[in-house]
């Protein structure tokens, strides 16, 4: 069975940390990069699988088929070359926002919260 795994490919750009909204395209406040991980049942990266990428905020939902992104990264004490899936999701409305990636029946999600910036 295929698994998912969703990273912040790029420090600061990530999961952990306050969202606002903005409609100011350079404020990287309000927006959120990640990538997702798709392994196969042996547990390596793919680079050829197709991610659907659905979002609270529909338009901005996203096919990927094949992706050349990559991300170094230490798995079990060895350096690797990690392929990921890349979404940048603009927090367009306050409130919480669910991301889903999905590959062939299987899903990861995350859930992340967005502060209006008149608050």
């Amino acid at each position: 069975m295929k698994t998912i795994e969703i990273i912040d490919p790029i420090e600061n750009k990530g999961r952990n940390r306050k969202f606002i909204v903005d409609a100011d395209p350079h404020n990287d406040d309000s927006f959120v990069y990640l990538g997702a991980v798709v392994r196969d049942e042996n547990g390596s990266a793919l680079r050829n699988a197709t991610v659907n990428i659905t979002a609270t905020d529909e338009t901005q939902n996203k096919i990927i088929e094949s992706t050349g992104n990559q991300k170094k990264a230490v798995i079990d004490g060895a350096k690797v070359i990690l392929p990921f899936y890349p979404y940048t999701y603009q927090f367009r409305t306050a409130g919480k926002h669910t991301i889903t990636f999905e590959c062939e029946g299987v899903t990861e999600l995350v859930e992340l919260s967005a502060e209006d910036t008149l608050n």
